[in-house]
């Protein structure tokens, strides 16, 4: 620390010395006039001890937390060239009109620089005034889906699921998702308002297969395993009246039928709670298939290929 110290005064000291030379240049030769060179040469001392070694060493340095003091010391960098640019455009413009024209376009260089961080801090008021989302909820912000660990001025940091990982399971990654995306993007939330949602299983069977009782078997199998779900949903779903407007409040679990060219397909449609919902479904399937196996009528569709070869004598 002290080291650092040190090399940070010697910069302010390097700074000092190169003006006291040209405020020299100017006593000593009648041709030099600089002034302005001279002011410069102080103001980045001046600022440089200020913010660079008075106000980062008595501060900043003595923080715990390393993201906090990495965070600090980029805000103290960007102050510090701020502060001191607009000194020393004050000396080399003391023409009104041209310092102003200067300070509007250093103005909308910044604007421009960092016109994400104000988008980013504007979704995050939104976020918070909208209740668009909370840590804990299940969302989608834009192409990244996870449960929300943190909501922040600027970025919401999410554990994220999916990705290589096959269903709604977390990867071990945490995103930093820039809070400006609310804007931008649509944002869905699986837990919101309710803890459930809707999810489908499609099971192709033959048409040699007795349909109706493949249709008993999946409806059986998704009622068992959904029963407590649905009951909770319907509560609800009551409580979701008073907010929104809702035209179906079913919840009961169902079986869609579509024929095909190649096999009738079975869609099962179900509640489900959203963050079990690959552990259901994976129940659901597995005794499914146990029970169609036992039936000797029912025989599940696959898409065959058959390749002749002609061999030539």
């Amino acid at each position: 620390m002290t080291g650092k110290i040190i090399r940070s005064s010697l910069v302010t000291l390097i700074f000092i010395g190169f003006g006291s030379l040209s405020y020299a240049f100017s006593i000593w030769l009648e041709n030099w006039s600089s002034k302005e060179l001279t002011a410069t040469f102080f103001i980045l001392a001046a600022t440089h001890f200020i913010f660079r070694v008075f106000i980062y060493y008595t501060l900043v340095a003595n923080l715990g937390s390393g993201r906090v003091r990495y965070t600090l010391s980029k805000v103290l960098t960007l102050t510090h060239l701020f502060i001191a640019s607009l000194f020393i455009l004050r000396v080399w413009l003391p023409d009104s009109a041209a310092l102003l024209a200067a300070y509007g376009f250093i103005a909308a260089a910044i604007a421009f620089s960092i016109q994400d961080v104000f988008k980013n801090a504007i979704g995050g008021v939104l976020i918070l005034i909208r209740n668009l989302y909370r840590v804990g909820d299940r969302v989608q912000l834009g192409k990244d889906y996870g449960d929300v660990l943190d909501v922040g001025i600027l970025y919401t940091r999410v554990l994220e699921i999916q990705n290589w990982v096959t269903g709604d399971q977390p990867t071990g990654r945490i995103i930093s998702v820039p809070n400006g995306i609310v804007i931008s993007a649509s944002t869905h939330n699986y837990t919101a308002d309710h803890t459930f949602i809707w999810d489908e299983i499609h099971v192709p069977i033959t048409y040699q297969s007795n349909w109706q009782k493949a249709e008993a078997i999946m409806k059986e199998v998704v009622a068992e395993h959904t029963e407590q779900v649905s009951v909770m949903a319907k509560k609800e779903i009551e409580l979701l009246r008073d907010k929104y407007y809702l035209t179906n409040n079913s919840v009961e679990p169902n079986v869609y039928i579509q024929t095909t060219d190649n096999w009738i397909s079975m869609y099962l449609r179900y509640i489900v709670n959203s963050r079990e919902r690959r552990d259901v479904n994976s129940r659901i399937h597995r005794d499914i298939l146990a029970r169609i196996q036992k039936e000797k009528k029912i025989n599940i569709a696959s898409a065959t290929m058959s390749i002749s070869t002609k061999i030539e004598k």
